[in-house]
């Protein structure tokens, strides 16, 4: 070309003027995405489905149950699991750690033995994009890693890929948020994301999501036309069938749930079903009922895998099962009833508990002087006893009732804080429960204001209101009626979170802070010296955050003034100041509550573990009062 154009009679100033003529384009918009590239993006998801998701699953059942203990609770259990996993928990009991335990088995034990409260939906269910409790997270995690790892292709488009983790980063961020910055979950994806993977690294990607896609799966969408009594003209079943490769015979079981959804009666239909399960498999074949439980009505049923080879067979299979189970519930009056049949993947049958396993907590307020003497606590506890036996239909005798008298501390049940403030008398907590706690400051008059949002962090605006830090919002909330007054929406979730002279300051993204007006007008940016920010206090024109090892001190203008590091402390979790510009700061792994001198210079411990202190998290400084609460 080069010589052909030298060759030629060329005028370039009208070759110019063309040139100025022609617009630019995107070559990116006319070229397909390669069969490469496809791949590549399915082996980065695989990246966060096999390296961070069992991570986080096991920070979680780490930080509610010690694996010594889980274990213990697993033995009666563990002869109902599949070989793998009575291997994982083995394994489990000899190191001591959660490092065996994969996401199936995780998410199993989390609802076998209610060591989170449920998910907002419930349980195997999709949450709403509203939802935000752990349980929430959890039921995500656990639905897109099934989604990604049992795909029928490895081809993976922008839009798909780029939906994925944006979904991806806003869990990690929340499981940050709870695990109070000490995991890094979020900067994890976002290497998963954008890190450039070579053939070698794809290949072992691509095989370790074979490995977990042991099943083979099959889906049916059967418009089926029954005549299961007068009220079924026609119900659609969207029927996932999951049986391992080269394991499963025509004579091996698959447990199924058939859903049957906007029922009436739930209660009711649920009792009649699992009083009449004997009855209810007389004559079956193929089909068996295992119990019903909430969620509509929730049948769990066993399948021969035989049932399958055709639709014809399935039909018949369901058409008598069905039969007989409308004949018992009272079922609504419109014509046609939902229904969806799904899996219960790897099932373990756990379902029924033993009459009498469970104890009953019965939560009492006792006067102090009747714990004065023996005698007189236990005929308090006698007449409480014969209270029950009386109203208890005479069921049992007062020989076997056994009781465990339980202190209540701050009357809070299970609480996860995150952050503490102290209002005249009033002591407030953030609760990872979508809840504030409130209560006196001896512990007594408890309250729970349920939020729609998860709490991160609170700040004192006035004597009756607070504002409170989420996911992308801000909510101020009043005291006295815990309602939420007004909110602010943030560009990103907001982490530290303070108010001083008429102003709110807000935490984003860990290196800067928003201030900002009650309107959510942004006044001011304030870069901050680190990028890895977890907490700050505004106070008098200053400005003070830590992360995990440092604190610093800086004006509003964003101007280091000092900064306090200290090669013990290496887990600093929140700050606090007092009138004087002292810096209060608590360090989590050193049970320590630590003092620094408005200076920087000087420091001293004023809390330490042989003051009480286990896990010291949240502080304030009630700079009325000149006291300071911590937890």
């Amino acid at each position: 070309m080069y010589n052909s154009l030298t060759r030629s009679e060329t005028d370039p100033i009208s070759i110019l003027q063309d040139l100025t003529r022609e617009k630019a384009i995107d070559d990116a918009e006319f070229l397909p995405d390669t069969e490469s590239e496809k791949r590549e993006r399915y082996c980065r998801l695989a990246m966060a489905v096999i390296d961070t998701f069992p991570n986080i699953l096991r920070d979680v059942i780490r930080s509610n149950i010690s694996a010594s203990d889980l274990y213990l609770r697993c033995i009666r259990l563990i002869n109902t699991l599949n070989p793998e996993q009575q291997a994982n928990l083995r394994q489990l009991h000899y190191s001591n750690t959660y490092s065996s335990l994969d996401i199936t088995l995780i998410y199993k034990l989390l609802r076998q033995f209610n060591l989170i409260p449920p998910p907002t939906q419930g349980w195997g269910a999709i949450p709403d994009k509203a939802d935000s409790k752990l349980a929430d997270d959890i039921e995500r995690i656990r639905f897109y890693r099934n989604q990604i790892a049992h795909r029928c292709d490895t081809n993976i488009d922008t839009n798909v890929f780029d939906d994925y983790f944006d979904k991806f980063q806003d869990i990690a961020r929340r499981m940050d948020l709870i695990f109070f910055q000490k995991t890094n979950y979020e900067r994890q994806i976002i290497g998963h994301r954008t890190r450039r993977i070579d053939t070698e690294l794809q290949k072992k990607y691509e095989n370790a999501m074979k490995k977990i896609d042991n099943i083979q799966c099959k889906a049916y969408f059967l418009p089926l036309d029954m005549t299961i009594m007068s009220l079924m003209q026609q119900c659609y079943f969207c029927i996932y069938i999951f049986g391992k490769r080269r394991t499963i015979t025509r004579k091996q079981k698959v447990r199924v749930q058939i859903i049957f959804q906007n029922e009436e009666e739930v209660e009711r239909n649920i009792n009649i079903l699992n009083s009449l399960k004997d009855e209810i498999n007389e004559g079956l074949s193929g089909i068996e009922f295992i119990v019903a439980t909430k969620g509509s009505v929730v049948l769990n049923v066993e399948i021969l895998m035989e049932m399958f080879e055709t639709d014809e067979k399935l039909q018949t299979t369901l058409d008598l099962f069905l039969e007989k189970i409308l004949e018992r519930i009272a079922t609504s009056t419109i014509e046609t009833i939902d229904m969806v049949l799904l899996p219960v993947e790897e099932f373990i049958q756990w379902e029924r508990a033993k009459p009498f396993e469970k104890p009953v907590y019965l939560d009492f307020d006792i006067e102090a002087d009747l714990f004065g003497t023996d005698d007189r606590i236990k005929e308090q506890l006698r007449q409480i006893s014969d209270v029950i036996f009386k109203h208890s239909n005479r069921r049992g005798t007062n020989n076997n009732i056994t009781a465990t008298l339980l202190p209540i501390c701050l009357g809070i049940e299970n609480p996860k804080l995150l952050d503490c403030i102290k209002l005249g008398n009033t002591l407030m907590f953030s609760d990872c429960n979508n809840r504030l706690i409130t209560c006196t400051v001896n512990g007594t008059d408890v309250h729970y204001t349920p939020l729609s949002y998860s709490p991160f962090y609170i700040t004192e605006i006035d004597s009756d209101t607070v504002a409170i830090s989420s996911d992308r919002i801000i909510l101020l909330n009043s005291i006295s009626t815990g309602n939420v007054t007004s909110t602010i929406k943030t560009s990103h979730s907001g982490l530290g979170i303070s108010y001083d002279d008429n102003n709110l300051y807000v935490l984003i993204k860990r290196n800067r802070i928003h201030g900002m007006d009650l309107a959510g007008k942004v006044i001011r940016h304030i870069q901050l010296p680190s990028d890895s920010i977890s907490n700050i206090t505004v106070h008098r024109n200053r400005l003070v955050c830590i992360n995990n090892t440092s604190v610093y001190c800086c004006l509003l203008n964003g101007k280091l003034m000092w900064k306090f590091e200290n090669d013990k402390y290496k887990s600093f979790r929140r700050v606090t100041t007092d009138n004087e510009r002292n810096v209060y700061v608590t360090d989590f792994n050193t049970n320590t509550t630590v003092v620094v001198s408005d200076d920087g210079e000087h420091h001293r411990e004023i809390l330490t573990e042989s003051d009480g202190m286990k896990y010291p998290f949240g502080i304030h400084f009630d700079k009325k009062r000149k006291c300071s609460p911590s937890f």
